[in-house]
């Protein structure tokens, strides 16, 4: 009986997984110019020393060739990473859900001493000169920021610094500096 010739390049790469999919752009897309780039300026900027032992080579090719049955139970990921380290993690640290690496731009930006700019771009005069938001609900979100917590104060942030964004580009590219001479 004769072998099968080996399927074409192509054909394999239909065959890989979506979550591996997935994981290859956010490695090609967020990971360098993102995640390492933000935790490398942080860490530096509080004279911590980071590591990142996970970006060995011979590891990110060992878990790019794991089956996603492997790579995720259910909606838990890094299992196998939780499994390989059990008996050398105490188990509230080994259970913990993981967590999103925030920078607290929520806090820096918007809350108890924001910036002079960010205060400028965000009072009520620019806000109605640039036509987009209305200055009485975004006096409102700003005055949330100090007493929301958990999703609250993310969502905040994230609405708040997209008006932030919103105004300074209206003032730049669509209804020139409202700010005057």
């Amino acid at each position: 009986m004769e072998a099968l010739p080996e399927p074409p390049a192509d054909l394999a790469l239909l065959a890989r997984a979506p979550l591996h999919d997935d994981l290859l752009f956010e490695q090609a897309s967020r990971l360098d110019g993102w995640v390492l780039g933000m935790g490398d300026r942080l860490s530096m900027a509080h004279s911590v020393e980071a590591r990142v032992p996970f970006l060995d080579h011979r590891l990110v090719d060992l878990a790019a060739s794991l089956p996603p049955r492997r790579l995720l139970k259910g909606t838990n990921e890094k299992w196998i990473l939780r499994a390989a380290m059990q008996g050398d993690l105490p188990p509230a640290l080994a259970q913990r859900r993981k967590r999103a690496f925030m920078a607290p731009s929520t806090e820096w930006l918007f809350g108890a001493s924001p910036p002079g700019w960010v205060q400028d771009a965000l009072s009520p005069a620019r806000l109605a000169a640039a036509h987009v938001f209305d200055p009485k609900a975004v006096a409102k979100a700003l005055a949330r920021v100090p007493q929301a917590r958990g999703l609250e104060a993310m969502a905040l942030g994230m609405s708040l610094t997209a008006v932030l964004s919103t105004v300074i580009w209206a003032e730049q590219f669509a209804v020139g500096d409202v700010r005057g001479p």
